[in-house]
């Protein structure tokens, strides 16, 4: 038991409680924006929790990780939704998004398989509506949003979205296990690399958020 603990441990993981821990020393609960940070690390890391226990314990259950994706992806559009110039559609397509996904889960894809169908329809959205946010700000000369704490949120999951979408939209084992420079497997580099500018993003805007708290 001992030894599938030691194993189930990783860097990764390490980073998803470090950056929690972090958001609940440098983020207040009031503010919106921080509200929903903390919910996505609060899934994410109980999630982790539970992934490892289902590793020293033996168990397979995979509703926990595909009600996370889910949650992550609806937190990611609202926090979207609180910057772009368009907020009523991103709540629309949110609101659909969230409808497509419990019909994946009930009805197509099923709890028992990681539901890819709401994984990359989340991450689309968010990248269509980044984009869009992006050009348009850009066009109107608003250089001072690129600058912006938020902005540098909003870019956070950007590679990690893109990642994984390409990752999982092959739906193929010949390519995740792919090994490159002799022992990196493709697969789990990958996941270090979008977890480690995720993480570093999101730990960047939680700094610049606390030093703004403690400001006189």
């Amino acid at each position: 038991m001992i030894e599938r603990l030691i194993e189930s441990l990783s860097f990764v993981r390490f980073l998803v409680f470090a950056t929690f821990f972090h958001a609940l020393l440098g983020l207040a609960w009031k503010n919106k924006m921080h509200r929903y940070i903390l919910i996505i690390l609060t899934v994410f890391s109980t999630t982790e929790l539970i992934s490892i226990c289902q590793s020293v314990f033996i168990l397979e259950f995979k509703l926990g990780v595909i009600v996370a994706t889910i949650i992550h992806s609806i937190m990611w559009l609202l926090i979207l939704r609180e910057v772009v110039s368009f907020p009523k559609v991103v709540s629309g397509l949110t609101i659909a998004f969230a409808t497509f996904s419990i019909c994946d889960v009930l009805f197509i894809e099923g709890w028992k398989i990681f539901n890819i169908y709401s994984f990359i329809l989340g991450a689309l959205l968010y990248l269509v509506l980044f984009l869009i946010e992006s050009f348009y700000q850009l066009k109107k000369e608003n250089f001072y949003f690129f600058f912006n704490n938020h902005y540098l949120l909003l870019t956070s999951p950007v590679l990690f979205f893109i990642g994984l979408s390409f990752m999982f939209g092959f739906r193929s084992k010949a390519i995740n296990n792919t090994i490159f420079f002799d022992r990196f497997e493709l697969y789990d580099t990958i996941i270090f690399s979008v977890n480690i500018v995720y993480y570093s993003l999101v730990n960047l805007y939680i700094y610049r958020e606390k030093r703004k708290l403690y400001e006189f």
